[in-house]
């Protein structure tokens, strides 16, 4: 019994083990071929020990397209990520604590709006967004992702606050707390795993997204996922830039990630005790 218990952790742990050098290896590999010149990534066999080179990662810091288009990615993203936040919290918590007539209707129309795909409705919002002058803008990306990830966002936190029990909002209510109050003080920091999980998706939705920033932006507003389409030079592919803009794209990802992890452990108890 003993043996067969030992057996099955050994090939659970074998399997998570593999399962992981699987996942992670390529990963480590773009890494290490950001930090190898041209003659390295084309060495036969590949070189798992090299001098580093720096180069790729320096134009990241000198004033140039690199640089502006990863600061460009930063701010769309960051500000998607609020927009989105704040008008899907509280949209999800109307839809979670009020009854009104058509509100099932209403959340089913929510959802609709990403029924179809949004390659649909290029053509128009192109010409939209060049008369009203937002095309190759951060403002311009910033309204469509909004627009594309609120009904995601709302339907994902209506499930957060569904979960928390209005028993809490009710022994609130009787202090003297206000409904704002309420979903700031109490729903929120019990909704905060939800909250952790929604904004992660939508930051990295909008960090990752390519086709609307290849189409509404040409040079003041390009994204790095732009940039990374356009890294095959005359000559062929700049393989270690391209290789260091991918790495950089994966960074802000991770350090979010992680960051979330901390308000995720913490979201579940914060709150509960009154």
């Amino acid at each position: 019994m003993m043996r067969q218990t030992l057996l099955r952790r050994s090939v659970r742990t074998l399997t998570l083990v593999l399962l992981l050098v699987f996942c992670l290896l390529p990963i480590l590999w773009l890494v290490l071929t950001s930090f190898k010149t041209r003659l390295q990534i084309f060495a036969s066999p590949p070189l798992i020990f090299f001098t580093p080179s720096f180069e790729s990662w320096a134009k990241m810091v000198r004033p140039g397209p690199i640089r502006a288009a990863l600061l460009n990615s930063l701010a769309t993203a960051s500000y998607t990520t609020a927009v989105t936040m704040v008008s899907a919290t509280l949209a999800a918590y109307a839809f979670s604590r009020m009854r009104f007539r058509g509100s099932a209707f209403l959340l089913f129309a929510l959802l609709a709006t990403r029924l179809l795909p949004p390659i649909n409705s290029l053509v128009v919002l192109f010409l939209l967004f060049t008369r009203i002058r937002l095309v190759d803008t951060i403002s311009g990306l910033v309204i469509l992702y909004a627009a594309l990830l609120v009904p995601i966002a709302v339907w994902l936190l209506k499930t957060a606050f569904d979960a928390v029990p209005q028993d809490i909002e009710e022994a609130a209510f009787t202090d003297g707390c206000g409904r704002l109050g309420a979903l700031a003080r109490i729903t929120l920091p019990l909704a905060a795993p939800g909250l952790a999980v929604t904004a992660i998706l939508v930051f990295v939705l909008s960090w990752n997204e390519f086709m609307f920033a290849y189409i509404f932006t040409s040079t003041r507003a390009t994204t790095v996922p732009v940039l990374l389409a356009q890294a095959v030079g005359e000559y062929g592919i700049e393989w270690a830039d391209l290789t260091a803009q991918a790495t950089i794209l994966l960074v802000p990802v991770f350090f979010v990630t992680v960051l979330a992890q901390r308000h995720l452990i913490h979201g579940l108890s914060a709150g509960a005790v009154k």
